[in-house]
């Protein structure tokens, strides 16, 4: 919630897009109707899909939330398509960075993917990748911004909450501040696994346009609502778009009073 409410106060154009997984029971739908709500409340565009992941997850032998991963970004991209939209705009913070950085450690991946996830990835973008957890919550409760914890996110039978649980806050014990120094290794990778790429394909960087720049500004010790919505519009600027839930081209743009449900 806390990105729509920042495209609403920069007065981005946009419409909304929700997973229902059904894989939390009355949990997930209140999730749903409070989405919904803020949608109806603020007059923007919501689409709310409940999508099979356990049964994703059945059938191709993944983990559930691996099978929802993939089924989430496949409607996603069905839907910026269907709907004529050029981005989509999703919430992962530098937390979430340096839980992937560590993930993928752990797996042992090609070098490529120790950058973790990119501000700009094709038509995904992350304007609050390098935003900690902390400062989008001391927004959220400066701007009383509505939101709802996942709780299935204290649970420890999924990698990535382990990790969140148990493994980062060891890492903080022993070295303050090392989630930032971790997902800032994340951007000295990418940048190498760019340049190869760049060499490889002869000067061709397939993340980002040469006429479209991603910033990769960090601000540190945000205190109040207007720098961090002055650094998501800035953010907008660099690259030259609206950030969206999903990003409306001006003129295929619908009228508001248009809701969709599927």
């Amino acid at each position: 919630m806390c990105l729509v409410n920042a495209m609403l106060k920069i007065g981005a154009r946009f419409e909304v897009a929700h997973v229902n997984f059904k894989l939390r029971g009355e949990d997930s739908e209140a999730d749903s109707a409070s989405v919904i709500a803020w949608c109806d409340e603020n007059g923007v565009v919501c689409h709310v899909r409940h999508l099979p992941a356990d049964e994703e997850a059945e059938q191709k032998g993944n983990g559930i939330q691996e099978a929802a991963r993939r089924l989430r970004y496949a409607w996603f991209e069905q839907l910026r398509e269907e709907r004529g939209a050029s981005f989509i705009a999703v919430a992962h913070h530098l937390k979430d960075q340096t839980e992937t950085l560590l993930i993928n450690l752990l797996r042992g991946v090609s070098p490529s993917s120790l950058g973790a996830m990119a501000p700009r990835n094709v038509n995904t973008v992350r304007p609050f990748l390098s935003w900690s957890q902390e400062e989008i919550e001391e927004w959220v409760k400066l701007d009383k911004v509505p939101f709802r914890e996942d709780l299935s996110n204290k649970s420890n039978k999924y990698l990535r909450n382990r990790i969140r649980n148990e493994v980062l806050p060891l890492l903080e014990s022993i070295r303050p501040g090392a989630i930032s120094h971790l997902a800032e290794w994340t951007n000295r990778l990418r940048s190498q696994a760019v340049a190869v790429e760049i060499t490889a394909t002869g000067g061709k960087d397939n993340n980002c346009s040469t006429d479209k720049k991603v910033s990769t500004q960090t601000l540190e010790g945000v205190n109040n609502v207007e720098r961090l919505l002055g650094y998501i519009e800035s953010s907008v600027n660099d690259i030259q778009l609206t950030i969206s839930g999903i990003d409306r081209k001006l003129n295929d743009m619908p009228s508001n009073s248009h809701k969709e449900r599927n």
